[in-house]
């Protein structure tokens, strides 16, 4: 992604998921929500707005949200595992 025209032109960045996964935890951001797992846990959920330390996880009161962004992290690891096999 070309990010020129936001460091020299104070343009905006569109909207969109951000996701990473390290050494067995994996999260995805979509606006002020963040979705965090970690191997053998249940999944966490913090609004950033709300809780920029993350320490109220609201995953239990937010279902619909949490499989919202569960099936934005499983799409974007098999898109990665068709585009990067060399990753696995």
């Amino acid at each position: 992604m070309d990010l020129s025209s936001v460091l020299f032109e104070n343009a905006k960045v569109d909207e969109r998921n951000l996701f990473w996964r390290m050494r067995g935890k994996r999260a995805v951001r979509s606006g002020p929500w963040k979705l965090r797992i970690e191997e053998q846990a249940s999944p966490e959920l913090y609004h950033l707005g709300k809780d920029i330390s993350e320490r109220n996880n609201v995953a239990d009161s937010n279902p619909h949200k949490v499989t919202e962004l569960l099936d934005a992290l499983k799409a974007w690891e098999a898109d990665v595992e068709r585009s990067a096999p060399a990753f696995r």
